[in-house]
């Protein structure tokens, strides 16, 4: 059977979708699975390292190659979920031979009243299932998937294997000689966004494991555009800041003790290599966007006005700009704390 997977989201939500991989392998162990996408934010680049999937590069403006290639995919399913699934790849799959299972957003929008207009022409060819506010995107994935899906009962996230090349030359040419944690410096690649750890407080965590963790180093990474903000010389820490392409990342990510990182791509791929991670949480939707997992965790401050951008429905620049306490969920968070919360969770053992 041939499975379609819309993927025209941001690279975070991509990697969660991959859950759903295991999921339809468990149903048809022959599946044929295609994610298909722009690759505007690195959705392919990161495909390319999953194992058992294919991937197509679609620009949305190319209705006819579109056309071509859902005309061409019979006796399957294309999966639309609720973020990544733009009105043209929406239409297609409407007229293609392939039955479609959807989910929809709470909220009026072009897209749900397309999707409940073709319901009564395509009736069971179109499963529409409706968004569930309060779950986690991983859930939502997994029910797009299996409706009776048990929300909330996962022992362990079922990410497909990476197929990462080993290459330890690269850590003895990037200098790192020992045992290490990650930290993320940045997120949105230097853009305007308020949910990423202060420069002070990433300087101060560096000195506090130096003192304490002696046998660790520290390594920075972050986008190209995190430079600019970012922009740290200090002995302590080796800075990769812009230095790394995706699968240089991926092999000093699965050799770190540790992962520290903001709610970003990042954070999805340290959980998708089953890596020690804690997640800094201030202004975004932990509920939806956190991956729950065995060896994911999370740290944020008790404030009132925490997950703003879910609760007033604003955007990153809106959140940062418009903040009236100067983005205290995240500057707040000091590096105390969060050594704190590493030994509490025994996370350097």
């Amino acid at each position: 059977m041939n499975y379609i997977i819309s993927a025209y989201s941001g690279l975070g939500n991509t990697i969660q979708l991959t859950i759903i991989i295991d999921e339809i392998l468990k149903k048809d162990k022959e599946a044929k699975i295609t994610f298909i996408s722009d690759n505007k934010y690195g959705q392919l680049d990161y495909l390319a390292f999953v194992e058992g999937v294919e991937t197509r590069f679609f620009s949305r403006l190319d209705f006819v190659g579109l056309w071509r290639f859902f005309k061409g995919n019979k006796q399957g399913f294309t999966l639309l979920p609720f973020l990544g699934s733009p009105t043209i790849i929406q239409l297609l799959s409407y007229f293609s031979p392939n039955k479609i299972v959807q989910m929809t957003t709470q909220t009026l929008t072009k897209n749900k009243i397309l999707a409940f207009f073709f319901k009564i022409f395509l009736g069971k060819r179109l499963n529409i299932i409706l968004y569930r506010d309060g779950k986690s995107e991983l859930d939502l994935y997994l029910i797009l998937i299996n409706e009776s899906y048990p929300s909330g009962h996962r022992k362990e996230l079922n990410y497909p294997n990476l197929k990462i090349k080993e290459n330890t030359n690269l850590l003895k040419k990037l200098k790192i000689n020992k045992r290490y944690i990650c930290i993320q410096a940045g997120a949105a690649n230097g853009n305007l966004t308020p949910k990423t750890w202060k420069k002070e407080n990433i300087l101060e965590f560096t000195s506090l494991i130096e003192k304490s963790y002696s046998k660790f180093s520290v390594v920075l990474l972050g986008d190209k555009g995190d430079s600019v903000n970012f922009n740290i010389n200090n002995p302590s820490l080796i800075n990769l800041i812009g230095k790394t392409t995706l699968e240089e990342l991926l092999v000093i990510l699965n050799h770190a003790e540790l992962v520290i990182c903001n709610d970003s791509s990042l954070m999805h791929i340290s959980t998708a290599l089953r890596k020690r991670t804690l997640a800094l949480y201030g202004p975004t939707d932990f509920l939806r966007t956190f991956p729950s997992s065995p060896k994911t965790h999370m740290i944020k401050l008790d404030l009132e006005c925490i997950s703003c951008m879910k609760v007033k429905n604003l955007s990153e620049k809106q959140a940062l700009l418009k903040c009236p306490i100067d983005n205290a969920c995240m500057r707040n968070l000091k590096a105390e704390m969060v050594l704190e919360k590493i030994e509490s969770m025994n996370l350097l053992a």
